[in-house]
């Protein structure tokens, strides 16, 4: 932590770790199951999903607790025209354990670059739900940077041709 009491991040570190835990009403404190959704991104450039590509990262999922949680659905809501895909999607949590998921999501290309989107993720099970949230950055593809600078150096060509072709070799 800083001075100012804020945690830094590492230049060299593009993880995003989000630890949330749930548990259940009603029960008693040492019989309360635990589900920790831990939500990192692998492979995610810092600056935001790219539009018109596949994105994949990794959702992790920790089981708090000493009970093991059985059939815990995993899945994401993410932004109208979005495709999104998690493996696996159902899975089983011994206590004291995690596993990990693989998320696929594609943005539409004509997705509008600099915009912040909520995705949500939820891990749910008979005995209890976690679910949490977080905004993401849509960015250009690399290939459209590529397309603009394939453009620029045929214009930059382009003129110099015209130059030689004006003023000739001497």
């Amino acid at each position: 932590m800083n001075r100012a009491g804020r945690s830094t991040i590492a230049a060299a570190v593009f993880a995003l770790a989000i630890c949330l835990t749930a548990s259940l009403n009603g029960l008693g404190q040492d019989e309360r199951p635990t589900l920790r959704l831990v939500i990192t991104h692998y492979g995610l450039d810092y600056r935001g999903l790219a539009a018109g590509e596949e994105n994949v990262f990794q959702v992790r999922v920790r089981n708090a607790g000493p009970d093991t949680i059985k059939g815990i659905r995993l899945s994401v809501t993410a932004p109208k025209g979005w495709v999104t895909l998690i493996e696996p999607a159902t899975l089983d949590l011994p206590g004291w354990s995690s596993a990990s998921a693989e998320v696929r999501m594609t943005l539409p290309a004509n997705a509008a670059s600099g915009q912040r989107h909520t995705i949500t993720y939820t891990a749910e099970s008979p005995e209890v739900r976690e679910v949490t949230a977080f905004g993401v950055d849509v960015r250009r593809s690399p290939r459209f940077w590529r397309a603009v600078g394939a453009a620029l150096a045929l214009l930059v060509v382009a003129g110099l041709i015209l130059v030689y072709l004006r003023y000739g070799r001497g």
